[in-house]
């Protein structure tokens, strides 16, 4: 199959049942594979006032699907506007044949410039493998932030105590434009830290955990029960939401968040921070999984330059 064959469209609601199955057949991770579970494609490009999507077709076929919208990224306390590029996918079968490559161009194209975007990114993991290849085919440089991703069960319980401030969060999370936004999808408590409530956008099922990944789970479950228990198995469905505005003078008081979720059923809250500034060295003893995760852009962006990321973008 050529080029040729392939063909770019806009995404269309008549072919959501396609996209919905192709996405069905992809999945995250080697050693724990996990399957994203939405209601509708579109779920998590929703909670954007200006988005984009485009779908990947041979012939009638849905093989690929990207979205784009407009944001808001601060660096070095400056706002910029931002393209976020998001859910991007091919087939497995499909890959390494351009496709990835026609659906960033056309993101670029129909959306990102005609909405005056320059600067680009997107949040991935440095294994993810797929997406990165796409987007260093797309765009003559990529640049790589590095932050992490700390998974808190909301059963835990946490030490209350004092941290030391910090004169500057060089990573922070943030709702941009708060007032704008649909109130249903987020939590805002006294002291101003908050979260959002990704599980409306989309859950994960665990699809496959392999043979060496399942000893280990079990030793950790006999090592520190309290801590690991809530490690999902096969087959388990969890929700998380993701917290945002936390800094060290209020991240002591995220134990009445973790309380909250827990009283509604949500199994995780998401919590992303710097390796070793305040928030990680005082949640990462709670963290049933930690893990790197990269803001890739376009544009030169440092790893010493402070930067705020709407938590929509997580």
């Amino acid at each position: 199959m050529t080029l040729q064959n392939i063909h770019i469209i806009p995404y269309d609601e008549s072919l959501h049942e396609d996209v919905m199955f192709m996405e069905k057949g992809i999945s995250q991770g080697t050693g724990i594979q996990l399957e994203i579970l939405k209601d509708h494609f579109l779920d998590r490009a929703k909670v954007f006032c200006t988005y984009y999507s485009n779908l990947a077709m041979v012939g009638k076929k849905t093989i690929g699907a990207a979205i784009g919208a407009a944001t808001t990224l601060v660096v070095n306390g400056e706002n910029l506007d931002a393209g976020f590029a998001f859910d991007a996918k091919v087939m497995p079968s499909m890959r390494k044949k351009g496709i990835g490559k026609l659906l960033a161009n056309d993101l670029y194209k129909n959306f990102f410039r005609p909405n005056g975007l320059e600067k680009c990114f997107m949040t991935a993991k440095l294994t993810n493998i797929p997406i990165l290849k796409m987007v260093s085919k797309a765009v003559v440089k990529v640049w790589f932030y590095q932050f992490v991703y700390l998974t808190i069960p909301t059963s835990a319980r946490i030490d209350k105590k004092n941290i030391s401030k910090e004169r500057k969060q060089q990573f922070a999370i943030g709702l941009f434009n708060a007032n704008n936004n649909d109130k249903s999808y987020f939590t805002l408590f006294e002291k101003g830290i908050g979260y959002f409530h990704t599980w409306k956008m989309y859950r994960l099922r665990v699809k496959k955990i392999n043979w060496i990944y399942k000893q280990g789970i079990a030793v950790l479950k006999i090592i520190a029960p309290s801590r690991y228990k809530k490690i999902p198995s096969e087959g388990n469905e969890f929700s998380f939401a993701t917290l945002f505005n936390h800094n060290s003078g209020n991240i002591n008081s995220v134990g009445e968040v973790l309380n909250d979720l827990k009283n509604q059923g949500i199994h995780y809250l998401l919590i992303c921070c710097k390796k070793n500034d305040a928030i990680y060295n005082y949640m990462k003893p709670y963290s049933i999984n930690t893990y790197n995760y990269y803001l890739v852009s376009d544009f030169c962006l440092k790893d010493s330059d402070s930067v705020s990321l709407d938590v929509r973008c997580l």
